[in-house]
């Protein structure tokens, strides 16, 4: 894996893909992207505005018990039920 997918992988925040960035795109596409117009007032102060707010990760909040029970043909069955192609069968 290049050294910059391996920095990209493990990238977090936005500033973390910056060295990815820097090392596979032309200088002047990259100071463009990256850049501000005159003092960079707008991009210090959008950074600024994003530190006050945070994610608050919650996976499967209120999910409940999960219900696994299938109907099929009408006959109803309470251990999931998984139908898929088989085509090694013919081989047999």
């Amino acid at each position: 894996m290049a050294t910059s997918t391996r920095a990209a992988a493990s990238a977090v925040r936005l500033e973390d893909f910056e060295p990815a960035a820097r090392s596979v795109l032309p200088r002047g596409i990259f100071d463009y992207i990256a850049g501000g117009a005159e003092d960079e007032a707008t991009i210090a102060g959008n950074r600024e505005a994003f530190t006050r707010y945070r994610f608050r990760f919650r996976a499967l909040a209120g999910a409940g018990e999960p219900d696994l029970t299938s109907e099929l043909f009408g006959a109803r069955f309470t251990l999931p039920v998984h139908l898929a192609p088989a085509a090694i069968q013919r081989m047999c």
